[in-house]
């Protein structure tokens, strides 16, 4: 839930405590349900807005998951986008492990403004935005 800025190339800060609390509360109370009822849906693609990244993407994906959890991932590592509801763009990016076929998903990061995926419905109008997780805490 660490929060980074990159430049213009990905914020995953948030507007304010507000934003910053709604997010925690979807992850909390629906993206975990939502990957133990949908985790097979998931990897088989058939479910919308959730997809494996590949190349270009999956690079940058692995350059913000170091910067924000400090550890390099498997080259052979996969990366999962994950969207489920109608949340402003809001994407979680997983690791997949499958063992004794159970699927396993372990987040990496958040992407509240949808900046992977650049999309100018969710797009990110703002680059001042400064408000982390551990701001609330204070």
């Amino acid at each position: 839930m660490k929060s980074i800025n990159l430049n213009k190339k990905f914020n995953n800060y948030y507007k304010d405590v507000g934003e910053a609390c709604f997010v925690a509360y979807i992850l909390l109370n629906e993206l975990i349900p939502f990957l133990k009822e949908h985790g097979k849906e998931i990897v088989s693609n058939n479910y919308r807005h959730c997809h494996i990244l590949k190349d270009k993407k999956k690079s940058f994906a692995e350059l913000i998951n170091k910067e924000i959890n400090n550890f390099e991932l498997d080259p052979d590592e996969e990366i999962w986008e994950v969207a489920f509801g109608n949340h402003n763009g809001l994407r979680v990016y997983v690791g997949l492990a499958n063992y004794n076929d159970s699927l396993y998903f372990y987040p990496l990061f958040i992407d509240p403004h949808h900046m992977i995926y650049n999309d100018d419905r969710y797009g990110f109008k703002s680059k001042n935005y400064n408000f982390s997780f551990n701001d609330v805490k204070k």
